[in-house]
């Protein structure tokens, strides 16, 4: 079964996201666009536009059960 749990690359990126409540895309770098979108699309992290266009990630609570 695959897709059930995080491959490395994903987990690190859940790791930092437990760390705090908002994290900047910036902070989550080197990370891969196929890795977030991958994390998005599974409802494990959730992204937030700022006003100044800034993106930034949060863990959903899904994402923690992962």
């Amino acid at each position: 079964m695959t897709g059930i749990y995080p491959n490395m690359r994903q987990r690190d990126i859940l790791q930092k996201l437990l760390r705090g409540d908002r994290t900047p895309h910036r902070q989550l770098l080197p990370a891969r666009n196929m890795a977030l979108e991958t994390l998005l699309s599974k409802g494990w992290i959730e992204c937030r536009t700022a006003e100044n266009g800034g993106l930034s990630y949060r863990i959903t609570d899904l994402g923690e059960q992962v």
